[in-house]
């Protein structure tokens, strides 16, 4: 889901919140309006940081695309996509930062799924006491475990696009 704001220059004034923004944080747009620093509240600690020096990139980049972290009001971390953009009037000079953030939270929680599920793979195929490799359809290594490779004396990366032919000439 997309949620649009806009924040005005030089005051630094929230003046849109898509009201939507509900179901991102738990708060209302007007609980935003009505509470400036709850934005800064929300953000998780570990990002605060980061996310506050988004706005000098945007000042100085004219644009920012980032992912963080903020909290639920029920206390739920949450993972941000967040696109800004720097509006400049008919002299060039800044007046306002225009965003769009997304809910990418599945998203990241897939993904480390998926990078756990390929960690513990290569674990089990590395630990096991056969020789396991994977070649493509000509024939080139694409994979090889290290018991596969030391018959070679190498490590087995430095047999990955060498064929069967390649280590055992006819």
């Amino acid at each position: 889901e997309h949620r649009g704001w806009v924040i005005e220059l030089p005051s630094h004034q929230l003046t849109y919140l898509n009201p939507a923004i509900n179901t991102i944080f738990g708060f209302s747009a007007s609980d935003f309006y009505n509470d400036p620093s709850l934005w800064t509240k929300q953000q998780h600690p570990d990002d605060a940081a980061y996310v506050l020096g988004l706005e000098t990139a945007v000042l100085e980049q004219g644009f920012y695309d980032a992912e963080y972290r903020i909290r639920h009001a029920n206390g739920e971390v949450r993972w941000l996509h967040d696109r800004s953009w720097l509006v400049r009037n008919e002299h060039g000079e800044p007046i306002r930062i225009e965003g769009i953030a997304s809910d990418i939270t599945e998203q990241k929680l897939a993904k480390e799924a998926l990078q756990a599920s390929e960690e513990q793979y290569r674990s089990l195929i590395e630990s096991s006491e056969a020789a396991i490799s994977m070649v493509d359809g000509d024939g080139r290594y694409l994979y090889l475990n290290a018991i596969c490779a030391l018959p070679f004396g190498v490590p087995p990366e430095s047999l990955i696009g060498k064929t069967v032919q390649d280590l055992f000439p006819p």
